[in-house]
């Protein structure tokens, strides 16, 4: 498993990485497995693939607090990312492991290596609720979300180490979709994060146990070619009203 721990300053090109990052899957079938560990570093709203986006965000909160909207490359719902989050994105070959050509499957299998990781840092027991949610006392700890080529696959995820949850409610709706284990709860009742469940292991505690998953784990450093790339799809893609605020 090779490692990547790259996070740039600008949230649009940490979203547009990723999309550069799962390129190599729809054409080579020796693509290389990899885990990049990121955060960004200022608050914005990440959408899934085909959400609507009206439906989701509050817009004109978010105008005013000057916190941008970006549309990811893979499916799921909203989530607000910034410097509480963690997050975590598998660049996984079909043939790295058994099952993860079946999506429900795959969700599984990868999801354990992130519990098992949260497990051996605090005494607390994470559960797989919904379609694809993380689970501490029945809240939600974490959304995860997948992009797939032909030869293999994205999942990513957002672990909340904190969060302020009068932004979380000034800035998303709630969903008219829930799944069964959020019944009528509000985001400020259904999230909750590491610090409000007063689990005080660190990020590097986190990423040293989830590495312990995989053998021969090698860190990379990022390719001044992949960040320009990054950037071009950014200023192009990820930046661009057409792209983030369709549907």
């Amino acid at each position: 498993m090779q490692l990547l721990k790259y996070s740039h300053e600008q949230p649009s090109v940490n979203i547009a990485l990723e999309e550069i990052l799962l390129s190599p899957f729809v054409n080579d079938e020796n693509a290389e497995s990899l885990l990049r560990i990121w955060s960004n570093a200022e608050d914005c709203i990440v959408i899934g693939r085909a959400e609507e986006i009206n439906k989701q965000v509050h817009l004109e909160s978010a105008k005013e607090k000057g916190i941008p909207v970006i549309r990811r490359v893979s499916g799921g719902g909203t989530v607000i990312q910034g410097k509480g989050n963690l997050n975590i994105s598998f660049f996984l070959p079909y043939a790295y492991l058994a099952g993860l050509e079946n999506i429900k499957e795959s969700y599984c299998l990868i999801l354990k290596w992130v519990m098992s990781a949260i497990e051996s840092c605090a005494d607390v027991s994470v559960q797989i609720n919904g379609t694809c949610d993380l689970v501490i006392n029945d809240k939600k700890i974490s959304g995860t979300a997948q992009a797939r080529k032909r030869h293999g696959l994205l999942h990513h995820l957002t672990l909340l180490w904190d969060l302020d949850f009068e932004l979380c409610s000034a800035l998303l709706r709630e969903p008219n979709k829930r799944p069964d284990y959020r019944s009528q709860r509000t985001h400020s009742d259904f999230i909750t994060t590491f610090k409000r469940e007063k689990l005080t292991f660190t990020q590097d505690d986190f990423i040293r146990s989830l590495c312990e998953q995989f053998e021969n784990v090698e860190e990379l450093k990022i390719e001044p070619e992949q960040i320009a790339k990054a950037q071009e799809l950014s200023d192009k893609k990820y930046n661009n009203p057409e792209w983030n605020e369709e549907r």
